[in-house]
């Protein structure tokens, strides 16, 4: 079992504890909130994060037990701490004011794949925050779900009143857990 220290704030909080199991690991984050709220449990590792989950209260701390494939969690590279967030809530987005518009979306990336299904996703926003890109495209319920291959990858958010499936990428254009 491998052991790191969880973060809130930059302060100490509690710690999270991995466990290998065969393909998975095991994962588990016991730690204190000094505040009401949610927060999210995010493990940083040296090439990225991966989002845990949120701890819900158990007696007098907060907990969070999740299972989830080694590989997953290796993609986050050598793990160095986990760091709990605070929760904006659903259909919250960051700051709207961050986001700029990008007609042609598909500039924005090098690989086949992205540039050739997002040629005609419309007017899109996106900005780039903590080396990973994000990308939102219009999103309406009535029509085809924005880039289908990769929609676990995706948050609906509202952005100016608009709601868009808000998409992260790592420098190698590959999507992640935001």
């Amino acid at each position: 079992m491998d052991r790191y220290p969880v973060f809130l704030d930059g302060a100490p909080a509690g710690e999270l504890s991995v466990t290998p199991d065969r393909l998975y690991v095991c994962c588990e984050v016991i730690c204190r909130l000094p505040q009401a709220g949610v927060y999210r449990a995010v493990a940083v590792g040296g090439a990225g994060e991966v989002l845990l989950g949120v701890p819900e209260p158990e007696r007098e701390r907060f907990v969070l037990r999740r299972r989830l494939s080694a590989k997953c969690l290796a993609a986050a590279g050598p793990l160095e701490r986990c760091e709990l967030r605070r929760g904006a809530g659903a259909g919250a987005a960051p700051d709207a004011s961050r986001w700029r518009r990008e007609d042609r979306p598909e500039e924005l990336f090098r690989g086949a794949f992205l540039r050739e299904r997002l040629r005609d996703a419309g007017e899109c926003l996106a900005y780039t925050e903590g080396g990973a890109r994000l990308l939102a495209i219009p999103y309406d319920r009535r029509r085809p779900f924005p880039l289908p291959a990769l929609f676990c990858f995706a948050r609906i958010r509202r952005i100016g009143g608009r709601c868009y499936a808000v998409y992260a990428f790592d420098a190698e254009e590959k999507p992640v857990f935001r």
